[in-house]
């Protein structure tokens, strides 16, 4: 290979262990120049970066309610162990709901119990601050261990397929005797943009939701996998040497069990079966002590709260761990939920794994292809020995993506998982991308999210100079669909100030030269608009799936009961909000711990209640109001801009019921309201 080759420039600065006094540039055709002066620009760039996924992660995850569908009764839970204690058994609205593990309601308890300044609701959040940033931690630390085979990789794959030497690298100006070092982060970099930017992530990761500690734990267990097909290069290894790969892996993979619970963990152990069969490393001695260490670390996660579990209601927790766990996924849990069907699986994989699922494809389709082109007996396992932590990693995603799509029931969010190993599939990929098709999609990306952006500066200018009357009818009438309109919104300077912030954190991410790549421009754009939502339309978006309006409406005649107050069509978000924000406590019309409760057990002590609160939705198309005489209605009403969710208050006739009702106030928007702090 010619000395003038970019890839054999790349194989040696990684080759190299930073020793030498290198004072030159290393270009992209191998010539020398004087060395670079923009390493400290170089520098602010990165940091650029860094400051936009921090602004991304912080942008829309604060300063609002807690939205449905699973934030409402994820806060429930920690709101029970705030006032009762209930650290073992989750309660919502001191209901059992066992779905899932408490690790995600330990931390949001114990962060809201660190910041008792910040409200409830708000503190809880810094949980997902905590797991989302150990998420990108790992999957950046994982990345740049896999650069080395990714670099290599490149090289035996791009020779055959254009019989040249191949695209330049990316950062190929390298400057001193960290070449190889830089050339590691930038690659790590550039993956951990590439998870980033999943579409399926953007709502999710602001979210206090079970899935945010799964994802981190799922991204933890592969940095270990990962590190431990690293240590296992040689023959023989230390124990110390697989130590430190199976404290990660095995924190890992607990995290994830007490995250969301089983599958997760059955994945991993999937994976490694497969690994053993696949790659003589993990057959090897030290491979037992490494699963050997990994078990004993993994032990506690899997076996403490379990156990307490147990002990506390053997009942409680065969409906945590058989229906709410192997039943869901197999589907006699007899719960509801959405059916799975191998085509919507499909399209929801690629939707949600977009842009990473496609270099990921890629990489795993050329691979597939040079594997093919092998010829002897063991040429298949001798060409893919030297990327065992790619190979670990690909295994796990080939998994992961079988049995969700053999999974009875499937949700976007059940796909997080996923993303992880997706971008560090996909970012060797990125270094096969010439120069002239990182700048096409560098443009398209580019144009893309800056209209979108414009599009939220001339919606948000909108609604603040007239409340959004002089919208296009058709555009008027399909946001009213899902929105409040016309809507008065109030000019905030923080929040005006954030935004401004983040649209010029976007200008010197994308159009400076290091950032004139695809994945570096989809990624900040994305990061943008949503940060731009969630400082200037999030009081827009808050008040359409906010229920503090609705339940501050009500509030003073739910707490004149003198009984009690039954619900009937309220799954655990509504019950727990209702909770929150009254002080009441909801009774269940039906007994039974998920959804609305099994219509075949009535509730005794709802039937004594003087107060009944219904939820109908046209969806679903039934009533639940009471029927006969007994009952009286007293108010209804929905949320702003919905047209699907209707509340009716009855007051029950008889001896036994409230004699005068205080008038429940009007549906108030948030905007008017002083306790929303950004305002």
């Amino acid at each position: 290979m010619s000395p003038r080759n970019p890839l054999a420039i790349a194989d040696k600065l990684l080759s190299s262990d930073g020793g030498d006094n290198v004072r030159t540039d290393i270009t992209c055709d191998g010539r020398q120049q004087p060395q670079n002066r923009t390493l400290l620009p170089m520098r602010h760039w990165r940091a650029a970066i860094v400051l936009m996924v921090c602004a991304y992660l912080i942008a829309g995850t604060f300063w609002r309610a807690p939205w449905k569908a699973d934030e409402p009764y994820s806060f429930g839970v920690v709101l029970n162990i705030m006032e009762r204690g209930d650290w073992i058994v989750p309660n919502v609205a001191f209901e059992p709901f066992v779905e899932k593990p408490p690790l995600l309601y330990w931390s949001g308890a114990l962060a809201a119990l660190a910041v008792p300044q910040m409200q409830p609701h708000e503190a809880v959040r810094l949980a997902v601050l905590f797991w989302m940033a150990l998420t990108c931690v790992a999957v950046w630390r994982t990345a740049r261990l896999l650069g080395k085979e990714a670099w290599d990789w490149r090289i035996r794959i791009s020779a055959p397929l254009t019989g040249s030497q191949g695209a330049p690298p990316l950062g190929c100006r390298l400057a001193g005797p960290k070449a190889s070092i830089t050339l590691l982060h930038d690659y790590a970099l550039r993956a951990l943009l590439l998870f980033v930017g999943c579409i399926g992530l953007v709502e999710h990761v602001h979210k206090f939701i079970a899935d945010v500690p799964q994802v981190a734990g799922t991204a933890v267990a592969l940095y270990g996998l990962v590190r431990y097909a690293k240590a296992s290069d040689g023959v023989s290894a230390s124990g110390v040497r697989v130590l430190r790969p199976a404290l990660w892996f095995g924190t890992g993979v607990g995290v994830a069990f007490l995250g969301k619970g089983v599958l997760v963990p059955g994945l991993f152990a999937v994976t490694v079966l497969a690994a053993i069969a696949v790659l003589p490393d993990f057959r090897r001695r030290q491979a037992w002590r490494f699963y050997l260490f990994s078990a004993a670390i993994t032990a506690p996660w899997l076996l403490i709260w379990p156990i307490a579990f147990w002990h506390t209601s053997p009942t409680l927790f065969v409906e945590w761990f058989w229906t709410n766990n192997i039943g869901r996924f197999f589907g006699f849990s007899g719960l509801e939920g959405e059916r799975n069907t191998l085509p919507t699986a499909v399209r929801s994989i690629f939707l949600t794994g977009t842009p990473a699922v496609w270099p990921a494809l890629g990489m795993l389709g050329l691979t597939a292809w040079k594997l093919v082109r092998q010829r002897g007996r063991g040429g298949h396992m001798a060409w893919l020995q030297p990327y065992q932590g790619h190979v670990a990693v690909a295994l796990f995603v080939l998994v992961t993506t079988a049995v969700l799509l053999r999974s009875a029931g499937l949700r976007d969010v059940y796909l997080m998982p996923l993303q992880p190993g997706l971008a560090l599939l996909g970012a060797p990929m990125l270094l096969l991308v010439s120069s002239t098709w990182r700048a096409r999609a560098w443009g398209v990306s580019v144009m893309l999210f800056g209209t979108l952006a414009l599009a939220v500066w001339a919606m948000w200018a909108t609604l603040v100079a007239n409340g959004g009357k002089t919208l296009p009818g058709s555009l008027t009438q399909t946001l009213g669909r899902v929105l409040p309109l016309p809507y008065d919104m109030l000019v905030h300077p923080t929040a005006v100030l954030a935004a401004v912030s983040i649209t010029t954190l976007w200008a010197i991410c994308a159009w400076p030269r290091p950032g004139r790549s695809g994945v570096v421009a989809w990624a900040s754009g994305l990061a943008m608009v949503w940060g731009l939502l969630g400082t200037l339309l999030i009081p827009w978006v808050d008040d359409a799936r906010s229920y503090r309006p609705l339940f501050q409406a009500i509030k003073p005649v739910l707490q004149s009961a003198q009984v009690c107050v039954a619900t009937r069509g309220m799954g655990e978000s509504e019950r727990a909000l209702m909770h929150y924000e009254t002080g009441v406590r909801p009774v269940k019309w039906l007994l039974g711990h998920s959804g609305h409760g099994d219509a075949h057990r009535p509730n005794p002590e709802a039937r004594t209640c003087d107060l009944m609160l219904v939820l109908d939705k046209a969806r679903e198309n039934r009533s639940r109001q009471p029927k006969g005489a007994d009952w009286e209605l007293v108010w209804r009403g929905s949320r702003p801009g919905d047209t699907n969710e209707t509340f009716s208050l009855f007051q029950r006739r008889g001896n036994g019921g409230t004699e005068a009702l205080p008038s429940p106030e009007p549906i108030v928007p948030l905007t008017d309201t002083p306790h929303r702090g950004h305002r």
